[in-house]
């Protein structure tokens, strides 16, 4: 979620060698060590590299579909929690009320049109996953599904613009 507060760390956190936004996924080892995933999915040619950031300095994108031209944020008046995957598979994402939006995703969510979402971001997913298998997909959708309903269900408030 765009420019947040990390649920573990109480910190916004980006990577320190290219500035996009770590995302508060985690997966958690069975010794119990995290590992953090990239926000939106980045093709770096790098492991991310988790730093405290001002959020005024990390590179942004809209979390419906990545789109890199965001310029509304949405609150939501509940949090929620998203569990996916099981065992050394699984994680869970933690929302923090605060969600970026390009314009056209905006408008989806004030129409309450999860499935347009989903055809967005499921676009990115398989521009940053070619070639993967149809099960990959079919469970990335589902995925984000979950999130997309989790915010529904969450009372979005207003969209409102974004001075970047």
């Amino acid at each position: 979620m765009s420019g947040t507060e990390n649920s573990t760390s109480g910190l916004v956190t980006a990577c320190s060698v290219c500035g996009d936004l770590i995302n508060t996924i985690e997966f958690t080892a069975p010794d119990g060590e995290r590992t953090w995933v990239w926000a939106h999915g980045s093709s770096a040619d790098h492991d991310p590299v988790p730093a405290p950031a001002d959020t005024a300095d990390v590179a942004c994108r809209c979390d419906f579909c990545s789109a890199p031209n965001w310029g509304w944020t949405i609150r939501t008046t509940k949090r929620f929690t998203v569990v996916a995957g099981e065992g050394a598979n699984g994680y869970q994402a933690n929302d923090n009320g605060r969600w970026s939006a390009c314009l056209p995703c905006k408008r989806h969510v004030v129409n309450r049109d999860v499935a347009r979402l989903l055809h967005r971001a499921m676009m990115e997913v398989r521009k940053s996953f070619p070639g993967e298998s149809q099960e990959f997909y079919r469970a990335a959708q589902k995925e984000l599904e979950g999130f997309y309903t989790g915010f529904f269900l969450a009372e979005p408030g207003e969209p409102e613009r974004t001075v970047k």
